[in-house]
């Protein structure tokens, strides 16, 4: 209940106790990108240095999992591994960077625009002559409230001895994390000069055609 209120942060606990929920901007993403082509997008997650003194400080996680929170109860109710589409891992930088860094998500960002948009379509069609993109907006939103919400998520990852075509062990399950850890994340609700900054470190990459 603490952590819930408390701005300018965020954490990830293990085992199975606090996430991460983060907002994606999407529909900034679709509106920038116009005609252009979504090359990647990097996403991070920083964490502040975990005080050592104390004896029985916790580390930070070790793998995170990043997935839609519309996602959540399926994917460990039905045993799933990462897709790289609608979820992904990564592990903790604990000596370079401090972070959880998701190199490329944007298959993740092009199929959240592109469901939207879809819907949109279908709508638009259906409404004829009396459509109201603004009204449409409004309920659409309202009525998928967690379309642009991720979840980072402490968990254990398990591979077995062979390896895939790249040649990297091939994993076969994903579970919530048992062992204690704890991150406390740079972001959160801030604001500066009475603007909200954005909590999140988000790089887009994409290739202009000038017409």
């Amino acid at each position: 209940e603490k952590a819930q209120k408390e701005t300018g942060h965020t954490y990830i606990k293990s085992p199975a106790g606090i996430f991460t929920e983060a907002i994606m901007p999407y529909d900034s993403i679709y509106n920038k990108l116009s005609n252009d082509t979504l090359n990647a997008v990097k996403l991070t997650f920083t964490n502040y240095n975990i005080n050592s003194d104390y004896e029985y400080s916790m580390s930070a996680p070790n793998d995170v999992l990043l997935i839609r929170k519309q996602d959540l109860k399926s994917f460990f109710e039905d045993n799933k591994v990462r897709d790289n589409i609608t979820s992904f891992t990564t592990t903790h930088n604990a000596f370079a960077t401090n972070q959880y860094v998701f190199s490329n998500i944007a298959r993740l960002v092009t199929t959240c625009i592109n469901e939207k948009q879809a819907a949109k379509k279908a709508a638009k069609d259906k409404a004829g002559s009396s459509w109201n993109e603004t009204e449409w907006e409004k309920t659409w939103n309202k009525e998928n409230e967690d379309w642009d919400k991720v979840l980072l998520i402490p968990v254990s990852i398990t591979y077995d001895n062979s390896t895939n075509s790249s040649g990297n062990k091939t994993m076969t399950g994903i579970q919530h994390d048992l062992k204690p850890g704890y991150a406390k994340l740079k972001g959160g609700p801030e604001e500066e000069n009475g603007k909200v900054k954005s909590p999140l470190k988000i790089e887009v990459t994409y290739t202009s055609f000038n017409k």
